[in-house]
Formats: structure tokens, C-alpha cells, sequence
């Protein structure tokens, strides 16, 4: 690790380059540098198009991501309704049956009852009260 008295004096050098651009100087043109600059502006270029290419996918991914919620909602309703379109079907069959059922059954007649005797016991008649007689007493 360097000490502190190993490192560059930044501000003695930042002085430096601020005199030699204020002035114009710095050691004139360097050809390496171009070369670099047309290096990242070819690289620029070259990312410029791959950009495009990749917001044009991400707008197709954003439409298909769309398309698939639609889907998906839509799957999900036509499960529901299938499953309350089974539970009126299956009710409909239901009281649809016990219909059919109580318009096959043919009816029921009551059957008549044989009339019901109670046999009492005869009793010997009770001989009425006469009136009394006119008899003379007797002496």
C-alpha cells in the first residue's frame, strides 16, 4: 500500500493541465487519440442500433405480456362460469326429475274402506210403566 508521501500531489498536477489547456499547450496532436475517438464512436453506432432492437423487443414482450393477463382473465372467467353454469344445469336436472318423476307416477286412488259394525250386545226391553188401574182396596 502506498504511503502518503507516495502518492501523486493531484493538486500540483491539476494545476499543470489547466496552464497547458488555458495556453493552448499540452504537446500538440496526438494521433493515438483519434484512432480511440473513432474506436467509441463506432462503438456508439453499433450500440445505437442494438438499443433499438432491444426496445423494439421489449415493446413485443410488453404486448405479449398484455395479451397473456387478457388470457389468463379470460381463462379464469370461463372457468367460473362453467362451474355456475354446471351447478343451474345440474339443479335445472334436479327438480327437472322429481317433475317427470311426480307426472309418470300414476295416481293414487284411495281405496274404499269397508264400513265398520260395531255389534252391541242386546239387552231385554225394559217393559214400559203402565198406568195404574182403577181397583177398588180392598176391605
Amino acid at each position: 500500500m502506498a504511503t502518503v508521501s507516495q502518492l501523486p500531489n493531484f493538486e500540483e498536477r491539476a494545476d499543470r493541465v489547466e496552464r497547458a489547456v488555458a495556453h493552448g499547450g499540452g504537446g500538440g496532436h496526438n494521433d493515438s487519440m483519434e484512432a480511440r475517438i473513432q474506436r467509441l464512436e463506432t462503438l456508439a453506432e453499433s450500440t445505437g442500433e442494438r438499443l433499438t432492437r432491444v426496445e423494439t423487443t421489449l415493446q413485443h414482450i410488453d404486448k405479449e405480456v398484455s395479451n397473456f393477463k387478457w388470457w389468463v382473465v379470460a381463462q379464469i372467467l370461463a372457468a367460473l362460469l362453467t362451474v355456475v353454469g354446471t351447478g343451474i344445469a345440474i339443479q335445472q336436472m334436479t327438480v327437472g326429475t322429481f317433475q317427470a318423476a311426480s307426472h309418470d307416477r300414476p295416481a293414487v286412488q284411495p281405496t274404499q274402506q269397508p264400513p265398520i259394525i260395531i255389534n252391541v250386545p242386546a239387552v231385554a226391553p225394559v217393559p214400559a210403566p203402565q198406568a195404574p188401574t182403577s181397583q177398588e182396596p180392598q176391605k
